[in-house]
C-alpha cells in the first residue's frame, strides 16, 4: 500500500480515481532525491487503494513508501490551506525513514 487519498501533511487530498497511473514502471527514489534511485516499481489500483510491487534493496525494507505526483485539477476547500486534488499524475515512489502522515500505511516490511 503507497496511497489511500487521505489528507497529507501539505492539506491535500489526492482523489485516486483521478491519478493517472503510467503503464510503464515508476523509479523509486529514496527520500525523494533524484540521486537515490534504488529500483522501480508496478503500480496499480485495488480496493480502492494504490499498491505497488517492487524489488527493492533489503535495508530499504524498514523504510515508508509515498507517492510524487504532479496535481493537473486542483480545488481548494473551506480551509485556506486545504486542496482536493481531483485530477494527478503519478511520477515516482518515495521511500523514507519517516512515517507517512496516514497512518495506515505502514512500513514495507509490515505491509
Amino acid at each position: 500500500m503507497i496511497e489511500t487519498g487521505e489528507r497529507d501533511a501539505n492539506g491535500d487530498k489526492i482523489d485516486l480515481n483521478g491519478l493517472k497511473i503510467p503503464s510503464d514502471k515508476v523509479p523509486i527514489l529514496k527520500d525523494f532525491d533524484a540521486l537515490k534511485f534504488v529500483g522501480e516499481a508496478t503500480v496499480f489500483m485495488e480496493g480502492g487503494i494504490l499498491k505497488a510491487t517492487a524489488d527493492i534493496p533489503k535495508r530499504l525494507l524498514g523504510c515508508y513508501p509515498a507517492i510524487g505526483y504532479t496535481p493537473i485539477v486542483r480545488k481548494k476547500t473551506n480551509l485556506s490551506f486545504e486542496s482536493d486534488i481531483l485530477e494527478s499524475r503519478l511520477n515516482v515512489i518515495g521511500v523514507s525513514a519517516k512515517p507517512n502522515i496516514d497512518p495506515a500505511i505502514k512500513k514495507i516490511n509490515e505491509q
